[in-house]
């Protein structure tokens, strides 16, 4: 068993306050901002560095071009920006796509070549050459604490994923305030991208108790602000808060228990169809842990728990196909796709998802042996008129 640590983390409307320090604490001096346009024009990022005044540190340069599944060559040109402007530090500002670039530049910027020269899980040998900070404006991906960053190869129409210990972020810092802003459809799915993390890092082969233990709040917590987000917008801090603290919770676990097939086949959808990732969750998490459910029905049955599924009587196996109904009516309440059709995907699309799916890495640590035919199956079954 083993259980790993590898970001600070800090939250709370207050603590941008302490934003200079803590980057002095990591020896920044000249900052690199990677964030994208839209945050940029809203004046959340002045808005953050105003809290670096009378510091010393200068902002070398701020590059704003980051969009979502952002691609290789934006990640290659943010490292020959680093490397023009002479930073000596990155903090990252945005969604999970804009910390995932960060993340990538940074890979490029200190072991050198093309990204693709370094795809692959752990087998990044040194450290970054740079330290790297997060400010999640969104709740979803988790990118804030998690060792992976998966970049589109626009060439291939896929999703690459980049994993090490060494990607992680060493500051993570949650500003509820910053997340006010999301409208309601991107709170819907980074909110689901949160319950597809949590359940399939509880459901891995490669859970332990510590891992299971941030798994399971963070079911808790997406069931208990995830809705009340999506309803009442910004007017309600504790449940922005609320799916921060799950995200970062969700990522925690998965950074060791890894993931399984409802991410291999959201990345294909986004790298083929460009389906936003939390989007392509929400679409496919019912209908791989109805394929699952065999293998690990108590497993199930305490996820449904966590969704507040009343299980007394009940066999695991059928609370486990209760808590799958659960995941189905948030889905709808959030207004969340359920059909392949409802993402513009043709049926005649689901083999070529499935081959995409079969290689991809997360599948590995599924509970249940998944292949192409199984998921070719699995796929019919939600692909719509």
């Amino acid at each position: 068993m083993e259980f790993n640590l590898f970001t600070r983390i800090i939250g709370g409307n207050d603590v941008l306050e302490s934003l200079g320090d803590e980057l002095t604490a990591l020896g920044i001096t000249r900052l690199f901002v990677v964030t994208d346009t839209r945050l940029k024009e809203a004046g959340i990022v002045e808005g953050v560095l105003r809290h670096l005044e009378g510091k010393n540190i200068q902002v070398a340069e701020i590059f704003d071009r980051c969009r979502p599944n952002s691609d290789i060559a934006l990640v290659e040109e943010g490292a020959r920006r680093i490397a023009a402007c002479g930073a000596d530090g990155l903090l990252a500002i945005g969604g999970g796509s804009n910390i995932d670039t960060a993340k990538g530049m940074n890979l490029v910027y200190t072991l050198g070549g093309q990204l693709l020269d370094h795809q692959g899980a752990f087998n990044i040998s040194r450290p970054m050459k740079l330290p790297l900070a997060a400010i999640p404006t969104t709740a979803g991906t988790g990118s804030e604490v998690s060792l992976g960053a998966v970049i589109r190869d626009s060439g291939q129409q896929a999703k690459i994923t980049f994993a090490s210990p060494h990607l992680a972020p060493r500051l993570a810092l949650l500003v509820p305030s910053l997340t006010a802003g999301m409208p309601p459809a991107l709170t819907a799915a980074t909110g689901f991208d949160v319950l597809s993390h949590a359940v399939e890092a509880y459901v891995s082969v490669n859970h332990n108790p510590f891992t299971d233990a941030l798994a399971l709040e963070s079911i808790r917590y997406v069931k208990r602000y995830l809705v009340r987000a999506v309803a009442n917008g910004g007017k309600d801090p504790e449940a922005r808060y609320g799916m921060q603290v799950a995200a970062t919770m969700a990522a925690m676990s998965f950074n060791v228990a890894l993931l399984g097939a409802a991410h291999a086949v959201a990345h294909a959808t986004g790298g083929l169809y460009g389906v936003p990732h939390g989007a392509a969750n929400a679409l496919v998490l019912p209908a791989v842990c109805a394929y699952n459910l065999d293998a690990c029905p108590e497993r199930y049955r305490t996820i449904a728990e966590c969704l507040g599924v009343n299980t007394c009587g009940l066999d695991s196996k059928t609370a486990g196909e209760a808590g799958i109904a659960e995941m189905r009516a948030m889905r709808e309440l959030c207004g969340l796709p359920a059909t392949l059709s409802a993402v513009n995907i043709p049926a005649s699309a689901i083999p070529a998802l499935a081959e995409l799916a079969e290689g991809d890495a997360t599948i590995v640590t599924n509970p249940k042996p998944i292949g192409r035919a199984e998921i070719e199956a699995m796929l019919k079954t939600i692909a719509g008129d």
